[in-house]
């Protein structure tokens, strides 16, 4: 048991961990000291360890303190190409357009508009390595024009069993909490884990457009101040398990859940000065509420192998949804003009779901020839919700806004087949694959009953090759083609006005975009 300090941008916070496992040989016990001196403990933060292999990029997680306390959206910003903004928005060498997978598989809680703050939540604890892949090959989807990248997550523990708690605890309330524990004997394996994280975050946002008055063409700025304060609380609760029905044969299965929530409060202030600084018009707004979400993900597969030559066939069924509940209360102050005090609400409704049906089919023929080939369906469903209300102050009761109150969803269904070839010759390796994606949306506007269909069917392609130059330094290219799909949301034409400054409606007539990416290193 031991206890660890660090102090970092003035911040200070405090780390604790129990093992209840065994210390392996050689490793070092905290001394007791003979005297009352105080022995100082530095706590290092190490880069992830990187192998490169011909079509990615794998970085192993270490064991430093943020690995054990951090998220994993620290582990992203600690990886080279990889970067995480404040709002928790991932970038791969300077694009947004990145797919982020959980163990080969979409999450529903990585899509929307709470996907950044989602990946502050996911603890890095349970992540063992992360896979970023620039130009992926076939077995993977074709969407993320920037590239993929693939979180592989923690499975059980070592023989026997094992247990473990964690916490730690910084400024402003913020603090974690962590246990688990891992069974394995004979053919069964299972591993539990369960997590409280609560966070705070302080945002604040300014910003001044000048507008061009279309009467007297004189220049008018307008002015707007944001000041927004979260308080998140996470808890969190993992389950794996494999057993082994024979030499061939092995059933696994997964499921997670987490909650996130907590009080979010903001105030907005906005003016309009002409020319002479004289203020035509300015409101105050202060708006108080939850934003709720539950995600649920359960995985099962089916691993059977054939023959001595390690094929093997892997069928998986996996299931992931995300369920979110917004409801703001609003206090409308109009300064100039003066105008009575108004009050209204707004609640928001937003679920996403993903179901994944998967076969491959592994053939490794030798040491330097493979074959993949695999079928992979998958249906999505995004369903968003608005309903808007005004307190009318005479009778006292709230009255629904039509203009404001909307239902939209959304639905794609994939069908997918590829095939892979690696073969390696002297220096020479080589991975060529193709993926064939037939794919059918449909947009529904529920509140006006209006109703849009696409069809398309595409051919992706991708390369991969490798020339060992020498025994540190290899030569390699990669080259794919890749699809930017419409983000659900923006397909709803409803307008947004959750934050009146920046008022946002969608297209349901948008269409997917196509990419190729070539890229070289050595």
């Amino acid at each position: 048991m031991y206890t660890r300090f660090q102090r970092s941008r003035g911040h200070c916070v405090w780390f604790f961990v129990a093992s209840l496992c065994p210390v392996a040989h050689g490793a070092e016990e905290p001394r007791a000291q003979a005297d009352n001196s105080i022995e100082a403990i530095v706590v290092k933060s190490e880069k992830l360890s990187v192998e490169s292999l011909i079509d990615r990029k794998v970085y192993s997680v270490t064991s430093d303190a943020q690995s054990s306390f951090g998220s994993l959206g620290d582990l992203l910003s600690s990886i080279p190409s990889v970067d995480v903004d404040p709002s928790g928005i991932v970038s791969l060498r300077g694009d947004s357009k990145v797919l982020i997978l959980i163990d080969g598989k979409p999450s529903s809680q990585l899509a929307g508009a709470s996907a950044g703050d989602n990946l502050q939540s996911i603890p890095a604890k349970d992540i063992v390595r992360i896979e970023v892949l620039t130009t992926p090959p076939a077995q993977f989807k074709a969407d993320g024009v920037a590239g993929v990248i693939n979180v592989i997550t923690r499975k059980g523990g070592p023989g026997g069993s094992s247990a473990s708690l964690q916490a730690s605890a910084g400024n402003g309330g913020r603090y974690v909490l962590g246990a688990g524990g891992s069974y394995r004997s004979g053919p069964f394996s299972a591993s539990l884990s369960a997590g409280y994280r609560q966070d705070y975050r302080d945002r604040r946002v300014q910003s001044m457009v000048l507008a061009s008055d279309p009467v007297f063409h004189e220049l008018n700025a307008s002015r707007n101040e944001m000041a927004e304060r979260i308080r998140r609380e996470v808890p969190t609760i993992k389950l794996s398990g494999e057993y082994a029905l024979n030499d061939r044969q092995s059933l696994s299965a997964s499921g997670s859940w987490a909650d996130r929530g907590g009080l979010r409060t903001y105030s907005q202030s906005t003016d309009s000065r002409s020319p002479q600084d004289v203020v035509t018009n300015a409101a105050r707004r202060s708006s108080t509420g939850h934003d709720p979400e539950t995600d649920l993900d359960e995985k099962l597969s089916f691993t059977q192998k054939l023959g001595s030559s390690g094929q093997s066939i892997e069928v998986s069924l996996h299931r992931s949804t995300s369920q979110q509940r917004e409801h703001y209360d609003y206090a409308n102050h109009d300064l100039v003009p003066a105008a009575a005090t108004f009050f209204n609400s707004l609640s928001l409704q937003e679920d996403h779901g993903t179901t994944e049906i998967g076969a491959d089919y592994s053939l490794p023929a030798s040491d330097t020839l493979s074959l993949k080939f695999g079928y992979a369906f998958e249906r999505d469903i995004s369903y968003y919700g608005n309903v808007a209300e005004t307190l009318d102050p005479a009778r006292g009761i709230s009255i629904i806004d039509t203009a404001l109150t909307n239902q939209f969803q959304f639905t794609q269904t994939i069908h997918a087949l590829y095939g892979s070839y690696q073969q390696s010759i002297d220096v020479w390796t080589w991975l060529a694959g193709i993926r064939a994606e037939a794919t059918r949306t449909e947009t529904r506007q529920l509140s006006s009953n209006v109703t849009t269909k696409a069809n398309y069917f595409e051919i992706y392609p991708s390369l991969h090759l490798d020339r060992k130059l020498s025994e540190h330094g290899t030569l390699s290219f990669g080259a794919s083609r890749r699809v930017n799909r419409p983000n659900p949301a923006s397909m709803n034409p409803y307008v947004d006005h959750e934050y009146t400054p920046n008022l946002s409606a969608g297209n349901p007539e948008l269409r997917p975009q196509f990419s190729r990416s070539f890229e070289r290193t050595s």
